[in-house]
């Protein structure tokens, strides 16, 4: 469905990869993943932003790349 809207290939392969298992992911599409996963956990309210991304971490190994939810980690430190 995305290649349908002319979007750049690129693009269109990191979208259609999101329910692949992140080891079959492109890198851009285990990062795309993983903040679209903290951001649907925020709207959930989990416990602000710390408790979203406890909640990745909970999930690494499994269902995110360890080092994409460290470094969102490390985004989310900085912007404190």
């Amino acid at each position: 469905m995305v290649r349908r809207t002319g979007v750049d290939p690129a693009v269109a392969a990191v979208v259609e990869q999101q329910a692949d298992p992140y080891r079959e992911q492109l890198p851009a599409a285990r990062i795309v993943r993983t903040v679209n996963a903290y951001a649907d956990l925020r709207g959930e309210g989990v416990g602000g932003p710390l408790g979203a991304l406890e909640q990745l971490r909970l999930g690494t190994g499994r269902d995110h790349q360890p080092q994409v939810v460290e470094a969102l980690g490390r985004v989310l430190a900085r912007a404190v």
